[in-house]
């Protein structure tokens, strides 16, 4: 049974059903099971890495995703550290606001911290078991054209791609889209996600 946001492993299985023991690369993974676009191919024997630096999720990836890794740093666009409110990075929409108004609905004050961030090249030092992923999942909050701007795709080769593309119903394919067409065919929108394949 699927567990992602908007039934994103449908379409996943309609590309990707005949793979077998796949591995998958889940940049802004969240939580462990809920909304996840991994996790039901996590069901189906796959594996693979699971990027979230936000310190609440990591207890249940690693609970609950034993077969994965847990990458707990940014991949961005340069090398550092970067200031995270809850899910999201300060550089991101979400991440401004949150810094605009640290206040929780329920008045809880957002305490800020900091992440230590790379860029892809290292990120695929550090993991070259996906540097062909069969999928990838991409969610970072609007982070998305940092990090697909510094990305060799000729290196970098996922087969299917699902990128978070809407965001509080504004459409950021026009940020990063560029630099993945040369690549990739647009296949289907669901959701707040685009899916891209690998062109042959």
């Amino acid at each position: 049974m699927g567990s992602s946001q908007h039934g994103e492993e449908e379409i996943i299985n309609k590309y990707l059903g005949n793979v077998k023991n796949g591995k998958y690369l889940d940049i802004g993974a969240g939580e462990a099971i809920e909304f996840s676009n991994t996790y039901d191919l996590y069901q189906k024997r796959w594996n693979g890495v699971l990027v979230e630096p936000y310190w609440r999720y990591t207890k249940d990836i690693t609970d609950k995703r034993s077969n994965d890794k847990l990458c707990l740093k940014v991949i961005t666009n340069r090398v550092g550290e970067m200031e995270m409110w809850d899910t999201a990075a300060i550089e991101t929409v979400i991440g401004v606001d949150y810094k605009a108004n640290p206040m929780r609905s329920d008045n809880i004050l957002r305490v800020p911290y900091f992440v230590p961030c790379y860029t892809m090249n290292e990120f695929l030092e550090e993991y070259p078991e996906v540097k062909e992923p069969d999928f990838l999942s991409l969610d970072i909050e609007t982070g998305e054209e940092a990090l697909l701007s510094c990305t060799d795709f000729t290196v970098f080769k996922p087969k299917l791609m699902c990128i978070e593309y809407d965001v509080r119903g504004v459409d950021y394919r026009s940020k990063w889209e560029k630099f993945i067409l040369p690549f990739y065919e647009p296949k289907e929108l669901l959701g707040c996600n685009a899916f891209y394949l690998r062109k042959a």
